[in-house]
């Protein structure tokens, strides 16, 4: 639905509205995405196809562009991803924490990119002093006698692990 709309819409005249408002490699970045997209599947583009053993029937499978960003292989991809990542580090008792960035802080990043990863930082960072907080153990042990089992030295420290995903769009896609 969302391809037969693209397509029957000029998109000339949307990227010359918007081109005020988009940093110009990230127009270029969303005309390419919006190209692979709108040929994904695309018979004329190029084709897998092979016969079944046991019936001698051919198959025809379109090559999809597999981009993040198209709506059928943006799925495929984050499903694979999270049943990986579910499979291989989250079989242990975890946390979902969210953080938002608040709309008026929001056109900052979208303008600076390099934005995103120092928030991902400044996350890791709020989970180290959170967990790694050298004062807080001090002045626990201050008030714990050595000979209680509730005292521990510098060395205890918990270990977390953390995965940062940045959303850089909502389900609205704004």
């Amino acid at each position: 639905m969302i391809k037969e709309i693209l397509l029957l819409t000029n998109l000339t005249h949307i990227f010359n509205f918007i081109k005020s408002f988009v940093a110009h490699e990230h127009l270029e970045f969303i005309k390419f995405s919006l190209d692979k997209f709108l040929l994904c599947r695309d018979i004329s583009k190029g084709f897998v196809k092979y016969s079944c053993k046991k019936c001698g029937h051919f198959h025809t499978f379109p090559i999809s562009c597999k981009s993040k960003l198209c709506p059928t292989c943006g799925f495929k991809y984050s499903s694979v991803w999270a049943s990986n990542m579910q499979r291989d580090i989250l079989n242990i008792p975890h946390r979902h924490v969210l953080f938002t960035i608040p709309e008026e802080l929001r056109m900052f990043f979208c303008y600076d990119r390099t934005l995103l990863r120092k928030l991902a930082e400044a996350v890791n960072e709020i989970f180290k002093y959170q967990f790694h907080n050298i004062n807080k153990k001090t002045q626990r042990k201050k008030k714990i006698p050595k000979s209680s089992p509730n005292y521990f030295t510098d060395t205890d420290i918990v270990h977390y692990g953390l995965v940062t995903i940045i959303h850089t769009f909502g389900r609205d896609l704004k």
